[in-house]
């Protein structure tokens, strides 16, 4: 039993590599290609990184620590002054992000959502932190433009889906508690 767990992991971790090389290679061609100080490629970037993100977390069950997703009390009121509501009515009527975001019937419904929220906040934190890095570089180069592109695509992209995450697992850990207290 022991051999076999040490195998998976292994599998896992093998087939995490493959994708992250194999990700970073599309993306020095896709850089190469149409340019680092791009709008296109600080767009495609960003879903480039989704769809690592996505097959990371199929492949591989790390995940940020526990203390990570504690929301503090101050977070909501942050980003409802960000505009997080308008952003959640917006996503809405684009029904093609994050299809396991859908509320199913019962407590084990909810708490799949609250589990599902932390993944795909996971993910978005992880890509907001590398687009980041590319933003910064542009900004080191002095390619305005681009910073701005890579600024707006990954606040949009990843920004917002982070602070909506984290805004509805609140609500989703009060509905929880109370339940739980029943």
């Amino acid at each position: 039993m022991g051999h076999q767990n040490i195998t998976v992991n292994t599998s896992s971790w093998i087939a995490t590599i493959l994708i992250t090389v194999t990700m970073g290679l599309i993306i020095a061609w896709f850089a190469y290609n149409v340019g680092l100080n791009r709008a296109l490629f600080a767009f495609w970037l960003n879903w480039l990184l989704m769809f690592w993100a996505y097959a990371i977390y199929r492949t591989n069950p790390a995940r940020f620590p526990e203390k990570y997703f504690y929301i503090r009390p101050i977070e909501k009121k942050i980003y409802q002054f960000l505009g997080v509501k308008y952003y959640q009515r917006m996503i809405r009527r684009v029904n093609i992000f994050n299809p396991e975001l859908h509320l199913r019937k019962g407590r084990s419904g909810l708490a799949k959502l609250e589990q599902t929220t932390r993944s795909t906040e996971q993910a978005h934190a992880l890509i907001y932190i590398i687009v980041s890095g590319f933003t910064l570089y542009a900004l080191l180069q002095q390619w305005w433009q681009a910073a701005f592109w890579y600024f707006l695509f990954n606040m949009l992209l990843n920004g917002y889906p982070v602070m909506v995450q984290r805004y509805n697992r609140d609500r989703l850990n009060r509905i929880l508690q109370k339940l739980r207290s029943w």
